[in-house]
């Protein structure tokens, strides 16, 4: 069983992932060799650096019909193109998610799939309420690393693919 955590600690698990594990809570890190098809460019050879983590929520039957997670998306840059999340739409056109900025300074992007992109300013505290239908991505400008809380109804899904179709730009 859960036990409650504030939005605080759960940003500490990225350096604890074994007290993650035992709270029932799972960390995806996602690497450049992850998200190659999602950068324009390529670092130099033999560079793997992490881009981003999450830390999820667990979302079973019963339990919750919330998807929370905690990303954790480090400074740095590809070819001038700079850290950002996969992003995604979601499969679900219905779904809304809500997104709160809880450390650091970063950029929410928001795409129609037309390949219309708006950019949000996303800082401790701040929420920005993503619209069914569209999709969003975060941005890393920043020298420092940002943390931000998400949160959707279980059922939106997520399709990264539509995501390489619509080429966003950091």
């Amino acid at each position: 069983m859960l036990e409650s955590l504030s939005l605080s600690r759960m940003c500490q698990l990225f350096e604890r992932p074994e007290e993650a594990l035992r709270l029932g809570l799972t960390i995806d890190t996602r690497r450049w060799s992850d998200m190659s098809a999602y950068f324009h460019g390529s670092p130099a050879t033999g560079i793997d650096q992490v881009i981003y983590q999450i830390c999820n929520w667990p979302s079973s039957p019963g339990m919750s019909d919330l998807l929370i997670t905690v990303t954790l998306l480090y400074p740095g840059a590809i070819n001038g193109e700079f850290f950002h999340t996969k992003g995604h739409f979601h499969d679900n056109p219905d779904g809304p998610e809500l997104v709160v900025g809880y450390g650091g300074e970063g950029y929410l992007q928001l795409a129609t799939r037309e390949g219309t992109v708006t950019e949000v300013r996303v800082t401790e505290g701040e929420q920005v309420f993503v619209p069914p239908g569209y999709g969003h991505r975060a941005v890393n400008r920043s020298d420092s690393p940002i943390y931000y809380l998400s949160v959707s109804t279980a059922d939106v899904g997520h399709d990264y693919d539509s995501v390489t179709r619509v080429g966003w730009r950091c």
